[in-house]
């Protein structure tokens, strides 16, 4: 009987042999599966590598765009910030607020646009911007009001000819494209700007005294302009 039990128990181990052998086959095919894996990380690491292939590739123009588009967009939204805190003029405090959004939005959509390129974003101001911010800083009431809206149509003047030598001789399409849809918003900025600063010079107590200067002056060249 045991004789038997024993010869039994090899036939059914003999038997479940090949059955083992098919269950253990997927594991020799793991390597495989491995290596798909493996192939799948190096797709990743070349996707990666042809973005910073497309940033390299890109034109001296688009980089320099792209720098100096952000540095000024991060610029206007931290003086924005400062005008809303600062300012005396209701007006003035309102113009920051716009800056700080739509100058955030627009930086927002460049930062996609670089990233999707491989075109690393600058993380802090220039030391021009860094010296405005740091003397408007220290300015207060109408000297606030009065500074910051001079610069702010200086630096939109300067912006507007730039997007708009981007949006006409820049090589890359999705730039091209952001400097033209940019571009009126930046010219609305600059119309804002103008109004308002023209505004607080006809309010200013010298404007008001250089006015009836003039006005006496054309008193006296009444007789001139009869004869």
């Amino acid at each position: 009987m045991l004789r038997l039990f024993a010869t039994a128990s090899v036939v059914a181990l003999l038997a479940a042999a090949p059955s083992y052998a098919q269950t253990s086959s997927p594991s020799t095919s793991s390597p495989s599966g491995s290596m798909s894996n493996g192939s799948m990380s190096n797709g990743s690491m070349s996707n990666s590598s042809r973005t910073a292939a497309q940033g390299e590739k890109l034109a001296k123009q688009d980089k320099k765009f792209v720098h100096e588009a952000a540095i000024g967009g991060m610029a206007e939204v931290e003086l924005g910030k400062l005008a809303q805190q600062k300012a005396q003029s209701a007006d003035v405090k309102e113009f920051g607020q716009r800056m700080e959004q739509d100058h955030g939005a627009a930086n927002q959509q460049l930062m996609a646009i670089a990233s999707a390129k491989g075109i690393d974003m600058p993380k802090q101001l220039d030391r021009e911007n860094k010296q405005l911010r740091d003397k408007l800083a220290k300015a207060d009431g109408a000297a606030f009001d009065r500074e910051y809206m001079q610069a702010m149509v200086k630096d939109h003047k300067k912006d507007i000819k730039e997007f708009e030598k981007q949006a006409k001789s820049g090589k890359d399409a999705d730039l091209k494209n952001f400097a033209q849809t940019t571009l009126p918003t930046l010219k609305q900025h600059l119309q804002m700007a103008q109004e308002i600063e023209h505004n607080m010079r006809a309010q200013s107590p010298m404007a008001s005294k250089r006015g009836n200067g003039t006005a006496g002056t054309a008193g006296t060249s009444t007789p001139t302009t009869q004869r």
